[in-house]
């Protein structure tokens, strides 16, 4: 009995590595498409949103409205939403099982409906592996307080 628990335990010692490991990938994988995501949002570059939002995908928005993956996606390819400038900062993921959850303070220079919504925002966004592809299926915008 004890010789079946000390193998037990010794399994699952060896295991752990390979769990970290795994996370450390999906979280670098997660934040680079965090990243490719920022230049496209600069760049007009619909495709890679395309790529990246699942077709689950539920976006709020800083001012509380929601949209699915089409509206989002349109807001950006027909000018609703344009974006000068797009930088992430105060990076971290957080894996949970399958599922990564990205955050950071975007700081952007952008319009919506032609009026500027320029400023800081908390993100959050929770993506899961679909396909093999690690794709972001709900996305939180929040503004900073100013002090």
């Amino acid at each position: 009995m004890r010789i079946t628990m000390l193998a037990l335990v010794l399994a699952a010692l060896m295991a752990v590595p390979a769990l970290v490991r795994a996370a450390e990938d999906a979280e670098s994988a997660v934040t680079n498409r965090e990243n490719a995501l920022a230049k496209a949002c600069v760049e007009n570059d619909v495709k890679v949103y395309e790529s990246a939002l699942s077709d689950r995908f539920r976006g709020v928005n800083a001012d509380g409205s929601v949209e699915s993956k089409k509206p989002y996606i349109d807001d950006l390819r027909n000018g609703t939403f344009k974006c000068s400038e797009y930088k992430l900062k105060d990076v971290g993921c957080q894996t949970v099982g399958d599922v990564v959850i990205f955050h950071a303070t975007v700081s952007q220079k952008a319009t919506w409906n032609g009026n500027d919504c320029s400023g800081n925002y908390q993100l959050t966004n929770v993506w899961a592996k679909e396909d093999g592809q690690w794709r972001c299926v709900h996305s939180q915008w929040t503004a900073v307080a100013k002090p």
